[in-house]
């Protein structure tokens, strides 16, 4: 049996950032660059859930992640390239924003994450 080194971390955080966490985690396994404007984003979409996106765009150029909502939609639409989130129009009504089905999160009650990553060393000796 193969002796690991196992290093062990117990680390308590806000709802902000475990969320954020688990989205930048989310993006190096999947190797999806993204600046932090656009994690602060898509965090914040994460937590406020599906909404309209001009009100979106509003709410995340008035946190100031974008300096105006125009900014905001065009990065919003490189992230959806990179499948992070996804926009849809409804039969009636105007442009709604989600996070794509494929990023999932823990965000309510208390969140325990449990990761375990290896490396095992082919070489004997």
């Amino acid at each position: 049996m193969a002796v690991v080194n196992q290093i062990k971390k117990t680390i308590r955080m806000e709802l902000w950032d475990i969320v954020r966490f688990q989205i930048s985690l989310h993006c190096y396994l999947k190797n999806i660059a993204v600046t932090d404007q656009v994690l602060d984003s898509v965090t914040t979409l994460a937590l406020v859930g599906e909404k309209d996106l001009s009100d979106f765009c509003d709410l995340v150029s008035g946190e100031g992640m974008f300096r105006n909502s125009q900014s905001a939609r065009t990065a919003l639409a490189s992230v959806e390239k990179k499948g992070l989130i996804r926009t849809y129009k409804p039969k009636k009504g105007r442009k709604r924003i989600s996070l794509h089905s494929d990023v999932r999160l823990s965000q309510e009650g208390n969140i325990l994450l449990d990761i375990k990553i290896v490396r095992i060393d082919t070489k004997e000796g």
